[in-house]
């Protein structure tokens, strides 16, 4: 079983994780998928508007990495609290 401390990087499709994980993901309404990691292109993809401009993709990528470890930090907060 998976906790949000060794929550792989790469390979999420048969993500298992722990009781106290998931009771910590339906509280703060986060989703698997909002873990993982993505590539720029992934990133730029998701918003769908033919944006071509590296520096904006790469800035939209580092967005979305900050927000993404930003929830980690969340989860693990809630998870701790589930413990308790």
């Amino acid at each position: 079983m998976i906790s949000f401390d060794n929550f792989p990087e790469t390979n999420h499709s048969n993500v298992k994780l722990t009781p106290r994980s998931n009771e910590a993901l339906k509280r703060t309404g986060f989703k698997v998928e909002d873990l993982i990691v993505r590539t720029p292109e992934d990133v730029n993809t998701k918003y769908n508007d033919n944006i071509h401009d590296k520096e904006l993709i790469e800035k939209r990528h580092q967005h979305y990495e900050e927000k993404r470890k930003g929830k980690f930090d969340v989860l693990k907060k809630v998870r701790a609290e589930v413990v308790d």
